[in-house]
C-alpha cells in the first residue's frame, strides 16, 4: 500500500507540474512511478527481498531489475519508458534541457531562440506531457487493478467498461497530439525553406 501510495502521488504531482509549464520536471516523476511498480512486481513472488525492504534496507532500481531478470518475473508496462525517462528527463544531460529551448521562425521568417522556464506557452510540449502522465496513470491503474487484483467484467461491469472508455479517449488524445505536432513542423518546415529560397536568390 506504501508503494501505491506513492505511485498516486509521483501521478498527482507530475500531473500539476506539467499543468505549471513543467514538464522535464513532471517526467521525472513520472519514471519513479516505474520503480514503484517494480518493487510490487518482484514483491508479489521474493518474500526474502520483501522483508530486507520492510525493514529499511535500501536497494538500487538496478539491485531490482537483475533479481527480477534472475526470477523470470516479468516487468510492467510502463519498464519500456524507463531508459528514455532517465536519460532525458531525470538528469541535467542535453536531452534532458533541448526540450526547453526551441529555434523558433516566425511567419515573417526571423529566427529567435526561446527558453521556456515554466508557463503554458509551448502547447504541443505541455500536451504531449500530459498525454505521457495519461498513459501513466492508465497503466498504473490497469497494473494494480488489471493484474494484481483484476477488475471482474460480471461482478463490477461498470468499472471494466470505464477502463475500456479511458484506453479510447486517451488512444483519441494522442492521436490529436500527434496531428497537432505534424502541423507545427510542417508550419516551421515551410517557414525555413522559405528564408532559405530567398538566400539561394541573393547569391
Amino acid at each position: 500500500m506504501e508503494l501505491i501510495d506513492r505511485t498516486f502521488d509521483d501521478l498527482h504531482a507530475g500531473f500539476k507540474l506539467i499543468l505549471e509549464g513543467m514538464p522535464v520536471q513532471g517526467r521525472a516523476l513520472l519514471r519513479d512511478t516505474i520503480e514503484c511498480a517494480n518493487h510490487i512486481k518482484l514483491f508479489e513472488t521474493d518474500s526474502e527481498f520483501r522483508d530486507k525492504w520492510c525493514q529499511g534496507e535500501v536497494f538500487f532500481p538496478r539491485d531490482i531489475q537483475d533479481r527480477m531478470k534472475k526470477l523470470d518475473i516479468s516487468p510492467p508496462p510502463q519498464n519500456e519508458a524507463y531508459k528514455p525517462l532517465s536519460r532525458a528527463y531525470l538528469h541535467p544531460s542535453k536531452d534532458g534541457v533541448a526540450s526547453r529551448t526551441l529555434n523558433y521562425y516566425s511567419s515573417a521568417g526571423e529566427h529567435s531562440v526561446l527558453f521556456s522556464c515554466g508557463g503554458v506557452d509551448d502547447i504541443p510540449e505541455t500536451r504531449n506531457a500530459i498525454l505521457l502522465a495519461l498513459m501513466f496513470t492508465y497503466n498504473a491503474i490497469c497494473f494494480i487493478w488489471g493484474e494484481m487484483y483484476p477488475v471482474d467484467k460480471d461482478a463490477y461491469h461498470q468499472w471494466y467498461e470505464r477502463l475500456a472508455k479511458a484506453r479510447k479517449r486517451i488512444d483519441s488524445l494522442q492521436m490529436k497530439v500527434g496531428r497537432e505536432y505534424l502541423n507545427y513542423h510542417m508550419e516551421q518546415l515551410t517557414t525555413v525553406r522559405k528564408i532559405l529560397d530567398d538566400y539561394f536568390k541573393l547569391l
